[in-house]
């Protein structure tokens, strides 16, 4: 049983599915919901709920709290994990606070008590199909813009995170100089490949340098190239990073820990195209395209005298920013479910579900390293979980890593019944330390706890590389 009745001027009639075992209720609800821009649809147990939600997708649900083999809450939790996108409003003749606060915070959009009034009910349907529409809306300009924007590492569907993918489509068919900003961890240099790989020069190299990794004068070296002889131990011609990128993209990454002489170099090479390789006696021209990120308020850096002002204008014609992962929550359980399925590739094994508890847990943790710290935590609970379903205690022990070190000294995690790979774990670490410090050494060694000499030592012992290689994102 099914309404296609439209309002005027109205679009594409939204599917609302509803969850009620009572023959009175359901055509009291149809009787009143006829008149609404609604396919509705039906059901009276929760396995019929799921199933008629999976043909459907239904875009709003009336869910009653009570149902013949389960209660609303346990159906709340699978409806919303297998449709997230859906406007669930709870109905309940045995409302209480708690339960309504639960269904809130569980997903529910509202909770409305039963026996309920017309005037209620269609206050509710009202908010309920505006804010459907708009999410309607949302994701069918994602689809285009994934139809005309390759960017296969880049998850998400919030407004500010495809307001921020509408500006980078726009902007990688120029060759403009773009300020990629945004926190540590938000994903700056995944919308750099993106640009390039969007870009007429996507055939060409991409070259991601960290700029706050490497010692100044060697970033010099590294970007403009030296003659044989320039200083001791250049005993032959090496091309820098704009040779070798030509008619590429070049990235610099954490452009705000770069000298003023540094700076005053960088600003030639975009006002003129032209740099001088370090002991060449002539200017050098080059055609690249330069992309610029950093996780620092640049433009009071300048205002303290920290960073050049004529260098910030120039590159501050076309910003995006990138907002933190906790302002853009309802991502979370794409990309938390994207990392896992991508973890269980890569170690050639059945992908790990996450339980309804713990993707509400990790929509409301904060997140201070963002995507990078989301990622690494779903791979640790991926490689130390040995269940089938990951739960809230795999991503977030009773005793947290990253919080407070155990004054007893115990591990912040039970060990496997297989054992541990002592080597392994002392990589991970150090290679978790390097991207939450974004390849700061300094700031790495901190979280550590270890000088910065034994850092590097230590580095250096297991292989790993101290500033990003060529092909990893952030």
């Amino acid at each position: 049983m099914s309404t296609d009745s439209m309002t005027p001027g109205a679009g594409r009639p939204l599917d609302l599915l509803i969850v009620e075992d009572h023959p009175d209720t359901i055509d009291l609800l149809y009787e009143i919901l006829e008149e609404y821009p609604l396919n509705i649809h039906s059901a009276g147990t929760k396995e019929e709920a799921l199933d008629r939600a999976a043909d459907v997708s239904p875009s709003v649900i009336l869910l009653d709290y009570i149902l013949p083999d389960s209660d609303g809450l346990d159906v709340l939790d699978h409806l919303i994990k297998s449709h997230p996108q859906a406007i669930v409003i709870l109905m309940s003749a045995y409302g209480t606070v708690q339960m309504a606060v639960e269904a809130i915070h569980r997903g529910a959009i509202d909770v409305l008590d039963k026996p309920f009034k017309v005037q209620q009910l269609e206050l509710v349907i009202q908010r309920a199909i505006r804010v459907a529409t708009l999410i309607a809306e949302t994701r069918a300009e994602s689809r285009e813009l994934r139809e005309t924007f390759i960017s296969h590492d880049l998850i998400g569907q919030s407004p500010l995170f495809l307001q921020a993918m509408r500006m980078a489509s726009r902007v990688a068919l120029t060759d403009a100089t773009v300020l990629i900003t945004g926190e540590s961890g938000t994903g700056k240099e995944l919308f750099a490949r993106a640009i390039h790989a969007n870009s007429p020069r996507a055939r060409k190299p991409f070259f991601p340098l960290n700029c706050s990794a490497i010692p100044d004068t060697l970033l010099e070296s590294e970007l403009f190239g030296y003659r044989k002889g320039a200083f001791t131990g250049a005993e032959e011609d090496r091309p820098g990073i704009l040779d070798r990128a030509e008619q590429g993209t070049v990235l610099l990454d954490e452009i705000a820990e770069t000298s003023p002489a540094f700076q005053a170099k960088l600003l030639r090479v975009l006002q003129n195209r032209e740099f001088l390789p370090l002991g060449a006696s002539r200017l050098r021209h080059c055609d690249v395209r330069i992309l610029v990120a950093t996780n620092k308020p640049l433009r009071e850096w300048v205002r303290q005298g920290r960073f050049r002002e004529d260098l910030y204008f120039r590159i501050n014609g076309f910003e995006i920013h990138l907002v933190p992962l906790r302002e853009r929550r309802e991502d979370i359980p794409l990309l938390v479910d994207a990392f896992a399925q991508e973890i269980a590739r890569s170690q050639s094994s059945s992908d790990s579900q996450v339980s309804s508890k713990a993707h509400r847990a990790l929509r409301d943790y904060d997140w201070p390293g963002n995507i990078r710290e989301l990622r690494n935590k779903v791979e640790m609970a991926c490689i130390l979980c040995r269940r089938d379903v990951l739960e809230v205690a795999d991503f977030f022990p009773p005793r947290k890593l990253q919080d407070t070190a155990d004054p007893s000294g115990r591990l912040p995690f039970a060990f496997p019944e297989e054992g541990v790979d002592l080597n392994s774990l002392e990589r991970t670490l150090f290679e978790t330390a390097l991207e939450r410090a974004d390849f700061n050494i300094s700031r790495a060694a901190r979280l550590l706890r270890v000088s910065r000499h034994t850092f590097r030592y230590r580095c250096r012992k297991h292989v790993i590389p101290l500033q990003r290689l060529p092909g990893e994102g952030q």
